[in-house]
């Protein structure tokens, strides 16, 4: 069976050519010549063009493309007595007709083995450059071996310098490896005293929990000791008070029996010139006066008696957990109330607003319903939490008041 080969060339337009027939050529060696500028390397690179795309408009390079046209042509081949049409017009279009005739050469192989250029003929000035283009050729690539061992020694020499400059020559790289490896090993040391400290932290938090406990506590303590303390220099006040008032009692005492012996002094006279019935209603009435005495010395024990009970009562009262804690645990649920009735509406109504007018913006209907419904919530949650800030606290207000009635009975 014969070898397919190429029979003739139809140029529709390429360059300057258009409407052209190139043959009939046989199988074999085939010779087209010319004079300088005649056409030669335009129809060798038509040939390329139609088999592998035209070439693209770089710089300067000479692409053919007509003035007023399109690129176009057909390659037709003999194989086996039938004749095969390779076309191309638009490089978008592609290869028309059967493609497996070249499917097994690419466009690097063809320019090295069947389209040298005058150019590259003209390089060939020795054995050594025939060698290694027929060597290329022979490969299928695009490149010498010479050429290529050329870039691997300089490649070697690079990757072998010890230039600071040349930054992927292994020596550098040797260099950066071992750095690399420091700061690994300083890495991993900060790491593990990292895992230390949080370690120690870790042992360290159940204490830092119960110092923040106590600290807690005895901030509770000393809020209720400095209740106690008021409370107490209140009682001193009124003790300091109660002594001014004894001792002003007591001087008045001394004046009225100051008085009471000049009165006697005055009486004894008349006291001698006394009847027997003047002087059983005088006795009657000392008795009287006695009893009224007793009455009145058992009245004041009494009282005595009552007041330190009394003050006994008040003492366990402030000094019980209940009454030294009301002022901090109101204090605290006021606090809580405050932030929760401020935080929560803040909250729902930051959220509701943006909702609300990312809806509008966006024209969703449920975006914009989201964000009322939040604002509304909002809204409720700030009159609930002021109808619960002002509503009175009965079991505070009754602690509170149990302290004033046991502070006004011991008064």
């Amino acid at each position: 069976m014969t070898r397919p080969y190429l029979e003739r060339v139809k140029i529709a337009s390429f360059g300057a050519f258009s409407n052209m027939a190139v043959g009939p050529l046989t199988p074999g060696l085939n010779v087209i010549f010319g004079r300088n500028e005649s056409g030669k390397t335009t129809l060798a690179s038509f040939v390329g063009g139609v088999l592998f795309g035209w070439e693209d408009a770089r710089g300067m390079r000479n692409t053919y493309k007509p003035a007023n046209a399109e690129r176009a042509g057909s390659l037709f081949f003999q194989a086996g007595g039938n004749e095969i049409e390779l076309s191309r017009g638009r490089n978008a279009d592609g290869l028309q007709g059967d493609a497996a005739l070249v499917s097994d050469i690419d466009k690097e192989t063809f320019q090295t083995m069947f389209s040298l250029t005058s150019d590259e003929l003209r390089t060939l000035r020795n054995t050594s450059d025939v060698t290694a283009k027929l060597l290329t050729a022979g490969s299928g690539t695009g490149a010498s071996p010479a050429h290529a061992r050329s870039l691997i020694q300089n490649r070697l020499a690079e990757y072998t310098s010890r230039a600071a400059g040349i930054e992927h020559s292994l020596v550098n790289l040797g260099v950066q490896q071992d750095e690399l490896r420091e700061k690994l090993s300083y890495a991993a040391e900060t790491v593990e005293r990292f895992k230390r400290q949080d370690k120690e932290f870790h042992d360290l938090a159940p204490q830092r929990d119960q110092l923040l406990a106590r600290l807690d506590s005895l901030n509770s303590d000393i809020e209720a000791l400095t209740v106690c303390r008021a409370s107490v220099e209140k009682i001193d006040q009124e003790m300091d008070d109660l002594e001014d008032k004894i001792a002003s009692l007591r001087a008045e005492e001394e004046t009225l029996r100051l008085e009471h012996r000049l009165r006697d002094r005055g009486d004894s006279a008349a006291l001698v010139r006394l009847t027997t019935t003047e002087d059983r209603a005088l006795r009657d009435k000392i008795e009287s006066l006695a009893v009224d005495e007793a009455k009145f010395e058992h009245a004041v024990d009494l009282a005595q008696d009552n007041f330190s009970t009394s003050k006994a009562a008040y003492e366990v009262l402030l000094e019980s957990e209940d009454a030294t804690s009301v002022q901090g645990v109101m204090r605290r649920q006021r606090a809580t109330q405050i932030v929760l009735s401020i935080a929560l509406p803040l909250l729902f109504m930051l959220s509701g607003v943006p909702l609300f007018i990312h809806g509008r913006e966006i024209t969703s209907l449920s975006f914009t319903v989201g964000g009322i419904g939040l604002i509304v919530f909002a809204i409720m949650l700030a009159l609930a939490a002021m109808v619960m800030l002002f509503r009175p606290d009965k079991k505070a207000d009754a602690k509170e008041e149990r302290l004033q009635d046991a502070q006004w009975v011991m008064l």
